[in-house]
């Protein structure tokens, strides 16, 4: 903010907690908790009744020690003895679907198992097994949905090279049958070519024919169909898996190119509840729209960002970052840094901004100076000041100074003018000597072509015998 100050956090934590689900939900109210003392109570309450709902009976534990409560053994207990009973049947069925050899089966198994690990907190047995199942894919969405499912496990576990790795995978698949069969190696009584005709193949894992009676056009229509529904999601987790690992370019171009499938307000709210293990829909905007201030040039932020449909039903669920953005774009800095320290609240407790927060806000603000001054010739600081949320001159000077000295900004301040003085490069020298290489780059070409023809004619034989 101009004042250089920000207010206290005022966050209504429940409806905080009301935009995530699963592990995610409980993750991100212990961070909250742990960053926010004055809202820890009603984070840590709401963790704890979401951990009950559950059957993480682990995490329910520890959050009943951070809180004073009292554990319920009864209903621990009773949890655990029905897991058990539920896990003893998941790998029964694999051992039979094993013997059996029946490939679709046995995918399934794998995922119920993983999907019994994943709700019990046990994240690198769910991580472990959702891997098991790549061995038996057979058709496209089978592909995408393993893809989805390790990513979002893998971000759990802060596996990001997993998450990138398999975002990668799912976008290399094939939008027809027969191509994912093929490279899975998938067998079976199923008839069709590689390109996945209409088939009336009878068993699970046919190269290019129907599985159960499924025709091919079917399947690749249904592949389209998944990757439609998990695209969003795809897209956001490698944005997260980036930000995490501080590649705000990257991280940008994933963030705003991830598609908003919703059409209506039910549709909206199936695509929310689909993101919602790991992030809500406007923090989509919040990510993508700070890591585009803080890595995109102005045609960039034109191009990907402002003009985006997609993305720009994002940001309507973030007005402070659709405001900052559009001041960016328009040279409005001072209400640009004014939004943005609007966001920066929240932020700083978002279990991933809140590690890069300081670095994205610096180099927003980088950005902001070198967009404002590259203009002039001459900047009067006292002018400069206000524009760029400075308390005063000398802090903007000691500012412009660092800028200066790492090469971000060519000039020199004025200190008894109070104006920065910006170093101009000779522009007729630079393009005298740019005209001086390129035409230097022709007669090399020219020289080599005529060789090249020289020695072409040389090893001709005259036609006539001459």
């Amino acid at each position: 903010m101009c004042d250089g100050g920000l207010p206290p956090l005022d966050m209504d934590v429940e409806a905080f907690a009301t935009k995530y689900s699963g592990f995610g939900k409980i993750k991100r109210l212990r961070f909250l908790a742990e960053h926010a003392p004055a809202l820890a109570p009603e984070a840590l309450r709401l963790a704890l009744a979401a951990a009950r709902s559950g059957r993480d009976v682990e995490t329910y534990r520890d959050l009943c020690a951070e809180t004073g409560e009292e554990v319920d053994e009864a209903w621990a207990t009773a949890v655990d003895a029905a897991a058990a009973n539920e896990l003893s049947g998941l790998t029964a069925d694999l051992s039979r679907y094993k013997a059996q050899q029946t490939k679709e089966s046995i995918r399934m198994a794998y995922n119920d198992i993983a999907t019994h690990h994943y709700e019990r907190g046990q994240l690198d047995l769910a991580l472990q097994n959702y891997l098991h199942s790549r061995d038996y894919v057979t058709i496209g969405r089978h592909v995408i949905h393993m893809c989805l499912r390790v990513a979002v496990v893998s971000l759990d576990l802060n596996r990001h090279l997993y998450v990138e790795n398999y975002v990668a995978m799912a976008d290399a698949t094939p939008d027809s049958h027969g191509g994912v069969a093929a490279a899975s190696g998938g067998g079976g009584a199923g008839s069709g070519g590689l390109g996945g005709g209409v088939g009336s193949g009878g068993g699970v894992g046919g190269m290019g024919g129907g599985i159960d009676g499924v025709s091919g056009s079917s399947m690749a229509a249904d592949t389209d169909a998944a990757v439609t529904a998990a695209g969003p999601k795809l897209r956001c987790c490698s944005g997260l898996a980036l930000l995490a690992a501080g590649k705000f370019r990257q991280a940008a171009i994933q963030f705003t190119s991830a598609p908003f499938t919703a059409t209506d307000d039910a549709s909206a709210a199936v695509l929310a509840a689909s993101l919602s293990d790991a992030l809500a829909l406007e923090d989509v905007a919040i990510y993508g729209g700070l890591c585009a201030l803080a890595s995109f040039d102005r045609e960039e932020m034109a191009s990907r960002v402002l003009a985006s449909p997609a993305f720009g039903n994002y940001l309507e669920l973030a007005p402070a970052v659709r405001d900052a953005l559009s001041d960016f774009h328009a040279a409005r800095y001072a209400a640009c840094l004014t939004a943005i320290a609007t966001v920066e609240q929240e932020a700083a407790v978002d279990i991933y901004l809140r590690p890069h927060l300081t670095d994205l806000i610096a180099r927003i603000r980088v950005r902001a100076v070198s967009a404002y001054v590259s203009p002039f010739t001459s900047v009067c600081l006292s002018r400069m000041a206000p524009a760029l949320c400075c308390a005063d001159v000398p802090t903007l000077i000691a500012e412009l100074a660092g800028l200066i000295s790492d090469g971000t900004i060519d000039g020199r301040i004025d200190v008894h003018h109070g104006v920065l003085v910006r170093d101009q490069r000779e522009g007729r020298t630079e393009a005298l000597a740019r005209a001086a290489a390129r035409g230097a780059e022709a007669v090399a070409e020219a020289e080599a072509l005529a060789l090249r023809l020289a020695r072409m004619d040389s090893a001709v034989d005259d036609p006539f015998g001459d």
